[in-house]
Formats: structure tokens, C-alpha cells, sequence
């Protein structure tokens, strides 16, 4: 936010302070508990808002001309329309009074802050304007720097932008609120809700202010880099996700560190990280439950659109992390709420030596001509299996995948064995069953999966078969993108509690 309030220089007579001002009014004579006050409202309401207020209010003035006169005072003072809103509220005005009030205040900030935009034109072109990604162009125009879950008052383009001029500029780059407009114009949708003609008067508008401002280079640059986005699909799909890290106490082996984040922008990795706490094995389930809870209520989530990616050291990589969901327990989920659920290797992610394969093979993902391995014992021996996968593995870059002849963490240990091969390779996706990775129906499936369209596409195949119910919670997917790290840049080291 900006550290100096606004000022305001010259008359209050130009049209949008005084539809402001007469918009304000209109909302204080619409109150119920304010009009009972009648004509003595102009005189008692500015008695809360200062001496300079109370005398710059004609005491024999109209009801009407009081507020008015009430109203352009506030005007003329720094965030003097904020200040009536507290007035109100101790006059006891309705929330749906003080909540309007505030957003005219908001808007008059707006304008005080950006003088020379054309309010007047941009106004109508966005007030009826909400589409349904209002949410990620807002975080992609303050650059991640909402905080998960959190979106300006209202549901509007109109009211989104005039938060957003509230926003610090980044130290290059453009203004939010500019920022904002340009990734509109850009938007098929908003182009398509506004209809040709009212889509070039935003252009228009927003190019106006980006050369008012003096950053026309930098406008045209960034509308340059958004129309050469390639609309091409890019592996890891999971463009919005709740990223759950489950950490092993080094000191304590019942101990687990537990890690939540959120990913809510699309367009970049971004994640927010919104809860860590300690548990103990016994507990860790119901740990991980109530920690999803808290993240549908912040986050605020649809109904299957974000994905649960569990990062999971190789002790619980079999753990079935999908029934630990909002306490969902061994019962079916209906159909509505089936999320993606993926689970991603901590180990990996703290092995820096592994991450230039791990990105080489992640890149060959987005490629034609890539392949999966499938493991089967095929009667050789422990020693021989494991040699055999390590030469495919090491001789062939276009695999980016496994499925795997065991599950991880069963007794004789091949499974893991597989993973811990794979993933030394590089490889980026494992497919397994969770008790038997034999079984027939399990070998059905998974060879339709993968036969079935692009690599690439995976997450959002599994996604939609189990949906549909054509896909038991059995089969597990592996998917770790090597970009999507939530604690990059931080300390790699493990953690320990010191217990």
C-alpha cells in the first residue's frame, strides 16, 4: 500500500467528484436508520468527523445540500470519505451503507491517485464486467502478492481496478492497476463479454494511461509478450493446487514436519504457504485433514478444479493420502468432490545432483516420441531386474516414465528399489498400484491411461476418469515437476524439532 495519503488539488466540481460526492448522499438518504435522524442528520453526522468538517457544513442548508456539502468536505482531506465511514458506523448506519460508502471511498482514492486517467470512460466499460478469472488476473497483476484465497471488494472488474490502484508499483514493471487492465484487454473472455467496439475503447483507455504515466515501452512490451504466449499445452497441469509436505524429524522417527502452501495462479509457479506444524505418526492423518480444511476455507476452492499434490518422503510415497482429504476415511467421495491427487518426492527435491536429469527428462515430457517403461519380473532374479532397469533407464532418454512391478514399501523392498532407480534417472512420472501392481484390472487401466493421448495430458486424464468413476483410488500417479519447488530458494537442509 502507499505510505503517503493521497492529496487532492483544485475544485471539486469536475463530473467525477461530483457523481462521487452525489452517489455518497444517495446512499445516507437510503439508510433507514439515518434518515429517522431527519434534516438534524446534516448537522449531527459531521459533529463525529472533526471541527473542520462540522464547520465547513452550512447549518441552514437542505438535508440533501448538507450531506452534499458534507460529502465534497470529506473529499478535499485525505481519505476524509474512510473517515465517514467510521462516523456512520457509530451512528449506528446498516453494513450494506458503510460497505457502499467505502467503496466510493475507495474510488475517489483512485482518482486522487491517478488524476489524469479517464474514469468517466473506463467506469461503464467495467462495472458489469466479471468474469470467472477475475481472481488470477488480479494475483498475476500484483504479482503473487495477494495472499491465497484473498480478492478486492466486490466481483467486478470496475471495483477490482480501483483496489488496485491502491497498490504499490514494483520497482520495474507496470502499476498494478495498469498491470490489471492490460491483462483484460488481453483476456479472450473479457473481449468476448465487451464485444468489439467496447473491447478497443479499453485498449484505447489503458494505452492512454500507460503513456500518461510514462511507461508506454514497457505497456507495449508486456501486450507484446502476452500475444506470443504459446497457447500450446505444457506438461504439469496442476496449474492450481494445495501442495502438502510431509518432512521426517531427523531426530524423532515418530515426528513428521508438515507443510502447506497454496498455488492459485495459473499462469505462474507462485505458492503461498499457509500452515506448518509438528505431529507424530499416530496422528498424522488427522494432521493432514484438518490442515486441507483450513485450506478450503482460505483458499477458497471449487468443487474439483484444484489438485492436492502431496510431497512425501519414501517411507510414506504408498501412503493413501487420497483418503486423508477433509476426513473423507475409506468411504467413496462423491463424484462432485473427486480431486487429482498426486504424490512427489521429497527426497529428490533436496538432492541437488538429481535435478539437471530430473529437468532433462521433465523437458522430453513436452516432446513427441517419449516413452514408459513397464516393469515385470519376468522370472530373473532381484539383482538381475534392478541392473536391467538401471541400463534401460541410463540408455534411453526418451523414457519419462515407470510403472512399476511393485508398489513402493512392500516387503521385499523391489518396489521402492524401482523408485528410487527412476527417480535417480530423472524420471518424472511413476504410475503404480497400491496393493498389487500385477493385478489385472490394475494393468487395464493403467495401459489405457497411458495409450490414451499425450504424456503431457496425464494429470488431467486421470482427473477426469476418476470423475467419472471409471478409475479406482488404487492406482497411483507419480508427477513432479521439477520447476514447482515450494521452498526454492530457501534452506534445503532437513528439518529437526530439537526434541
Amino acid at each position: 500500500m502507499r505510505d503517503d495519503p493521497p492529496t487532492v488539488s483544485g475544485t471539486m466540481t469536475d463530473r467525477t467528484g461530483l457523481r462521487v460526492a452525489s452517489e455518497v448522499v444517495d446512499v445516507l438518504l437510503a439508510d433507514s436508520v439515518l434518515a429517522s435522524h431527519g434534516p438534524a442528520l446534516a448537522v449531527e453526522l459531521p459533529a463525529y468527523l472533526g471541527q473542520s468538517v462540522a464547520v465547513a457544513v452550512p447549518r441552514q442548508a437542505s438535508l440533501r445540500g448538507g450531506l452534499l456539502a458534507l460529502a465534497r468536505t470529506c473529499m478535499k482531506q485525505p481519505f476524509g470519505l474512510t473517515d465517514l465511514v467510521g462516523g456512520l458506523e457509530f451512528m449506528g448506519a446498516a453494513a450494506r451503507t458503510t460497505d457502499a460508502v467505502r467503496r466510493l471511498a475507495e474510488e475517489w482514492q483512485a482518482v486522487t491517485f491517478y488524476p489524469t486517467a479517464d474514469w468517466d470512460a473506463l467506469r461503464p466499460l467495467l462495472t458489469g464486467c466479471a468474469p470467472a478469472e477475475l481472481p488470477r488476473l488480479v494475483s498475476r497483476a500484483t504479482e503473487g502478492r495477494l495472499p491465497p484465497g484473498e480478492r478486492p471488494t466486490g466481483d467486478t472488474a470496475w471495483q477490482a481496478l480501483v483496489h488496485l490502484t491502491t497498490w504499490n508499483a514494483p520497482p520495474s514493471g507496470l502499476p498494478p492497476a495498469l498491470a490489471f487492465l492490460l491483462l483484460l484487454v488481453h483476456s479472450p473472455a473479457v473481449r468476448a463479454d465487451l464485444g468489439p467496439e467496447r473491447h478497443r475503447r479499453l485498449d484505447t483507455c489503458a494505452r492512454a494511461w500507460a503513456g500518461q504515466w510514462g511507461v508506454a515501452e514497457e505497456y507495449d512490451r508486456q501486450r507484446h509478450a502476452y500475444g506470443e504466449e504459446s497457447a500450446v499445452d505444457r506438461p504439469g497441469p496442476l496449474a492450481q493446487a494445495i501442495v502438502v509436505q510431509i518432512e521426517p524429524d531427523v531426530l524423532d522417527a515418530d515426528r513428521y514436519h508438515l507443510t502447506c502452501w497454496a498455488q492459485t495462479d495459473p499462469e505462474q509457479w507462485s505458492p503461498r504457504q499457509l500452515h506448518e506444524t509438528v505431529t507424530v505418526r499416530a496422528d498424522l492423518e488427522s494432521t493432514v485433514s484438518r490442515t486441507l480444511a483450513d485450506a478450503k476455507r482460505r483458499v477458497r476452492w471449487q468443487a474439483s478444479d484444484v489438485a492436492l499434490e502431496f510431497i512425501l518422503p519414501m517411507e510414506l510415497l504408498n501412503a493413501p493420502v487420497e483418503r486423508w482429504h477433509d476426513g473423507d476415511g475409506p468411504q467413496a467421495a462423491p463424484a462432485a468432490e473427486v480431486r487429482l491427487v498426486v504424490v512427489r518426492s521429497l527426497e529428490r527435491m533436496r538432492a541437488r545432483y538429481l535435478h539437471h536429469a530430473w529437468h532433462q527428462r521433465w523437458d522430453q515430457l513436452a516432446r513427441d516420441g517419449n516413452r514408459v517403461l513397464w516393469n515385470t519380473p519376468n522370472g530373473h532374479g532381484r539383482a538381475e531386474h534392478l541392473a536391467r532397469l538401471d541400463l534401460a533407464l541410463g540408455t534411453d532418454p526418451d523414457l519419462v516414465g515407470c510403472v512399476l512391478s511393485r508398489p513402493p514399501g512392500t516387503d521385499d523392498g523391489l518396489g521402492t528399489a524401482e523408485v528410487r532407480a527412476a527417480l535417480d534417472h530423472g524420471l518424472p512420472v511413476l504410475v503404480w498400484d497400491r496393493h498389487d501392481c500385477l493385478r489385472p484390472e490394475f494393468r487395464t487401466a493403467a495401459r489405457a491411461l497411458l495409450a490414451d493421448g499425450r504424456l503431457a495430458e496425464l494429470p488431467e486424464r486421470v482427473a477426469r476418469l476418476r470423475r467419472e468413476g471409471r478409475l479406482d483410488r488404487h492406482l497411483v500417479l507419480f508427477w513432479d515437476d521439477p520447476s514447482r519447488l515450494p521452498d526454492a530458494g530457501g534452506p534445503l537442509g532437513m528439518l529437526w524439532s530439537g526434541a
